[in-house]
């Protein structure tokens, strides 16, 4: 599905930190099946 994250930290080059507008649980999720978007202003 089309889901946004907000990226913490891309803390490896196979995980990035990151956590779910609204949700205060960060999480881990792969590099590979995710990709940065410009920020919006």
């Amino acid at each position: 599905p089309n889901e946004a994250y907000i990226l913490l930290k891309q803390t490896t080059h196979h995980w990035w930190h990151v956590k779910r507008s609204g949700d205060a649980r960060p999480f881990y999720i792969p590099a590979q099946y995710v990709k940065e978007l410009p920020p919006i202003a």
